[in-house]
């Protein structure tokens, strides 16, 4: 893993997790919020509301700029956040770039008794086109980062008429899944993400929900997910680079993947030491 374009980016998981991929035959895009990151879907729009009650105590936005921020950011909550929640659901897949693999390995690669499953940069570009998608980068900010580039923000939109107003906080809503905490950034996270999937919409019109949407149990909770195929011709896996600390050997992967049919694919062990 030691090219500095990083043409193919990476997933990392435990072995279980890798198997039960492959023998599915594809790889989930998991709802977002009740990912195991509490702070997913709420550390952006927590620092948005800071922002513009910071301009008011400031004194950089007056009475009636502030009610009206305040009014639609209400709005926006009640309309778009009910439930602690955007009414539709955000599916998300995670892919690094593995310039600081040790740590990746420890964090989400079963300390790197797991694999890591290649896909190539191309391919999620080209998912990216399809109705529902977006894929990119994530951003790292420190707290003070971000409640500057809110605050500017507010003051680029404080005069827009109340429409206007609404869907561009949903839409800075939005793009917060791409945000995170500047000490994540060893992480060179980017995202794959699916918002089609409206929850009202398809309460009237449940024949129209995706083939490809599906959910698992937990103990008191549903979770819905997204099936991205990786079986031929479709796979979107270009290699698979199984964990410094796994046993499973070259020849036993190429195996598996075969018989599992997802085709002839680069498998090679990473060589990260590990302490």
């Amino acid at each position: 893993m030691n090219n500095k374009n990083w043409e193919v980016l990476y997933h990392y998981t435990s072995l279980e997790s890798f198997l039960r991929i492959i023998s599915q035959g594809y790889i989930a895009l998991n709802d977002v919020i009740k990912s195991n990151d509490p702070a997913e879907g709420k550390y952006s729009i927590e620092i948005l509301e800071k922002a513009y009650k910071e301009l008011y105590r400031e004194e950089k936005i007056n009475q009636d700029q502030f009610d009206k921020i305040r009014g639609a950011f209400f709005d926006f909550r009640e309309e778009e956040y009910c439930f602690g929640r955007l009414k539709h659901v955000v599916l998300s897949l995670s892919v690094c770039e593995p310039e600081f693999p040790l740590a990746l390995w420890r964090s989400y690669g079963d300390n790197g008794c797991g694999c890591a499953i290649g896909i190539s940069k191309e391919k999620l570009k080209e998912i990216r086109e399809k109705e529902g998608f977006t894929f990119g980068k994530m951003n790292y900010y420190k707290e003070c980062e971000l409640i500057d580039k809110y605050k500017r923000f507010w003051l680029s939109h404080v005069d827009d008429e109340d429409s206007k107003l609404k869907n561009e906080i949903l839409k800075e809503y939005k793009d917060g899944y791409f945000i995170k905490r500047r000490e994540n950034n060893y992480e060179n996270e980017w995202r794959l993400i699916y918002t089609g999937l409206d929850l009202d919409d398809f309460l009237l019109m449940p024949e129209n929900v995706p083939e490809s949407i599906d959910a698992y149990a937990r103990r008191d909770d549903i979770v819905l997910f997204y099936k991205l195929s990786i079986k031929e011709p479709d796979t979107i896996i270009d290699n698979v680079y199984i964990g410094p600390n796994c046993k499973v050997t070259d020849n036993e992967m190429r195996l598996l993947l075969m018989k599992k049919d997802i085709g002839h694919i680069s498998v090679s062990h990473d060589d990260t030491v590990m302490r």
